[in-house]
């Protein structure tokens, strides 16, 4: 399957995926946020929860908890982050229409799960 135009780069977890789970610290995922964020902030902040998430399950496992640590993810890690913002360019002109849209395609959706033929 062709997936878009150009050449296509790894996604934003690659770079951790070269070392090992024992290795993963603190400073590392500092200096993968710093290198990932500038160039592609939304895909980062998803790889960061994703990252956590995975932390997160690693912690609830036996074999898992002794290799990492419990809090390699901290506070100041995403505090490096800037906050996230709505994108602008989508809502110049017309932002009212795409919000009635929106309410008006979930109204139907609504209308056709309630109200069905009787039989």
């Amino acid at each position: 399957m062709k997936r878009g135009k150009g050449v296509l780069k790894p996604g934003p977890l690659f770079p951790l995926m070269q070392i090992t789970l024992a290795e993963l610290t603190t400073e590392r995922i500092e200096t993968w946020l710093s290198r990932e964020a500038p160039s592609r902030m939304t895909q980062t902040r998803l790889a960061l929860r994703l990252l956590k998430a995975f932390l997160n399950w690693c912690s609830t496992h036996e074999v898992y908890k002794t290799i990492i640590g419990s809090d390699i993810v901290t506070k100041r890690i995403t505090s490096t982050l800037p906050k996230k913002t709505a994108k602008t360019a989508a809502c110049s002109g017309s932002s009212s229409r795409g919000g009635s849209l929106l309410f008006g395609t979930l109204a139907t959706l609504s209308i056709l799960l309630t109200c069905r033929p009787s039989s």
